[in-house]
């Protein structure tokens, strides 16, 4: 008799809930998502599993008392490392609470049950995903006190979840929530029922999202010392950096904490949290270009634009090694969050110097393996470049116009002869090849060339009677000057109308 008066309890509860859920509201998922950082899934022996935050279900539709109903809560992105085992309120991190008094939940995953005693219930890797290892089933049975609309009907407290996709920037886990009336089971190897559902589905939720944790930016310094042609050998610059002549500020890298977490979804990612926390910088360039560096002269970092100079590079053991290697190494060094770290080129103050374009890359956690390492891809430097002279002769008239003829006179008032190199600048911004004009001018001396030796060097198809190109002077001494003239061919008078300008 007992027997039977229980089942009519559950057919009327069973009713009453379908009643219900006849005039469907929406379930709906509340959690904080958290931001993990993407470089915890991309190491030689990448992390999978994740701590997720907190998840609650909160109901749509009235649930009355004394009813069994059945959440499934579906991940999208992740699966279940390990199933959260049921129990009461106030259970501990990693397990299903339902809030409700006297209810005991049964957790499935996949085909695996979990009793009310709470014993491991899980799948253990991701790989299950065909048997639905991303499914969590919680049956609510017999509940004591009813759950209103918008009320809490369980709160998965920090499951454990393999998101190896998170090693992808912006990647993301979702989760959904089922409502049934009734007991259901986990679905094996199908999707999760849309149809007949106590209350509609709920909109996926982001729980979890990837971020880069440590951002690494570098830049180039911009300085405009250059090598100057008039030191001794050419081995010094013309502008003081750090004190020194022989010091070049070639540019910056930075390391920056971000706002993701770790794994556990709790203690932020940082650089003194890493398993490797030290970093390196290395310049690339041509061979030739740390020649200058002799057996004495370093690579190394300053936070103070090179004043002092720290975590130096290796001395070459030969002036010949330096002048042929392409990269140079600083010594490792652990950096401060958005600390600039000044790359310093330290010449040795007695070998030429040589112009060049270098780079930079950096590294920051290099023997980490659950991580990978962060990162500067190639990065543009400030160049070596001499301090020679560039001027533009703004006024000039082809040979092939009538009635006049062109001269321009370059003075070399530099300390250094040089070779006087000319260039077109023609009037839609567009230049010429550039060629010698002058193959050896002295310091100090001058020559003048007509309109037709200047088209013979640099040659005149592009130019017209009624073209009006600039002519751009360069040389690698200290000084240089340019006049420009007008012969009026049919009186024989010259007018100066230089108009050149240093750049």
């Amino acid at each position: 008799m007992r027997n039977s008066k229980f089942l009519v309890r559950s057919a009327v509860s069973v009713a009453m809930l379908a009643m219900l859920g006849s005039a469907q509201a929406v379930t709906a998922i509340t959690a904080t998502s958290v931001a993990y950082a993407k470089e915890q899934f991309s190491g030689s022996t990448p992390n999978a599993a994740i701590i997720a935050p907190s998840i609650t279900v909160v109901a749509g539709t009235l649930i009355p008392a004394g009813s069994t109903i059945t959440v499934q809560v579906e991940l999208t992105g992740a699966v279940l490392a390990v199933a959260p085992t049921g129990a009461g309120a106030g259970v501990a991190a990693g397990t299903v609470t339902a809030l409700v008094a006297g209810v005991t939940p049964t957790v499935t995953l996949g085909s695996t049950t979990a009793g009310v005693t709470g014993a491991a219930a899980g799948v253990t890797a991701s790989s299950a995903t065909a048997s639905n290892a991303n499914v969590l089933n919680i049956v609510l049975a017999t509940t004591v006190d009813p759950i209103p609309v918008g009320g809490t009907i369980a709160v998965i407290n920090q499951a454990s979840l393999n998101a190896a996709g998170l090693a992808s920037t912006s990647a993301n886990v979702t989760a959904t929530a089922s409502v049934f009336a009734g007991t259901q089971t986990a679905p094996v190897g199908a999707a999760v029922a849309t149809t007949g559902l106590y209350d509609t589905l709920s909109a996926a939720k982001i729980i979890a999202t990837s971020a880069t944790g440590i951002a690494v930016a570098g830049a180039a310094s911009g300085t405009t010392s250059k090598i100057d042609l008039a030191s001794t050998n050419n081995a010094s610059f013309n502008t003081t950096t750090g004190g020194s002549l022989t010091r070049f500020n070639l540019g910056s890298v930075t390391f920056t904490n971000g706002t993701a977490r770790q794994t556990d979804g709790a203690t932020a990612y940082t650089i003194a949290g890493k398993a490797v926390t030290t970093a390196t910088a290395t310049v690339t360039a041509p061979a030739g270009f740390f020649a200058a560096l002799g057996t004495t002269g370093t690579i190394g970092t300053s936070t103070d634009a090179c004043t002092t100079i720290a975590n130096t590079s290796t001395a070459f053991a030969s002036a010949a090694l330096a002048n042929a290697a392409t990269s140079v190494t600083t010594g490792a060094f652990t950096p401060t969050s958005a600390q600039a770290y000044t790359i310093c080129y330290t010449a040795n103050g007695t070998t030429a110097l040589v112009t060049g374009s270098p780079t930079l890359t950096a590294t920051l956690g290099a023997a980490a393996t659950q991580d990978s390492v962060q990162t500067l891809s190639s990065t543009a430097m400030t160049p070596f470049t001499n301090n020679g002279q560039t001027i533009t002769v703004k006024s000039y008239i082809p040979s092939s116009a009538s009635g006049y003829t062109s001269f321009v006179r370059v003075i070399n008032t530099g300390t250094l002869p040089a070779t006087v190199n000319g260039q077109w600048v023609y009037e839609n911004g567009t230049t010429s090849t550039a060629a010698p004009l002058v193959t050896s001018l002295a310091a100090g001396g001058a020559s003048t060339l007509s309109s037709s030796q200047i088209e013979t060097a640099l040659g005149a198809a592009s130019l017209t009677s009624t073209s009006r190109p600039r002519l751009r002077l360069t040389a690698e001494t200290t000084g240089l000057r340019a006049q420009s003239f007008f012969l009026t061919n049919a009186n024989g008078n010259f007018n100066e109308v230089s108009g050149s300008d240093a750049e």
